[in-house]
């Protein structure tokens, strides 16, 4: 599943890009269907397809920009899977009967909670 690019499609010079197949990288698809983290999972996605073009067309150096577009994905889904991590720990503490007796009078953490288990059945 790559995409190549080609003078064509996006007016840029092949040999520029050294001739790779520019492929996203697989975590990025599989968190881009998140309807949640949608919207930045998908400018990662495309930030991913691009970065080589990036990295030869505007500083000319691979290796350094290469570096630092990884080390922003990375700490991208760790803010990602630690959020989703503590949704998922709000979710189990209202669920357990200790966890429904302390929010028993808050009316609005109910309602926050309904929402966050209608978000994530939609996924």
């Amino acid at each position: 599943m790559g995409l190549n690019i080609s003078p064509s499609t996006m007016g840029l010079n092949v040999s520029r890009t050294m001739g790779r197949n520019i492929s996203p990288s697989p975590i990025l698809v599989y968190f881009a269907w998140f309807p949640m983290f949608g919207k930045v999972q998908s400018f990662l996605l495309v930030l991913d397809l691009l970065s080589p073009v990036i990295l030869v067309e505007v500083l000319g150096e691979p290796p350094l920009l290469q570096t630092l577009l990884l080390l922003v994905q990375i700490h991208l889904m760790i803010i990602l899977l630690i959020l989703a991590v503590i949704v998922f720990a709000i979710i189990l503490i209202v669920s357990s009967p200790l966890g429904m007796f302390i929010v028993r009078g808050f009316r609005p953490f109910h309602f926050l909670m309904i929402g966050v288990h209608v978000l994530l059945s939609s996924v």
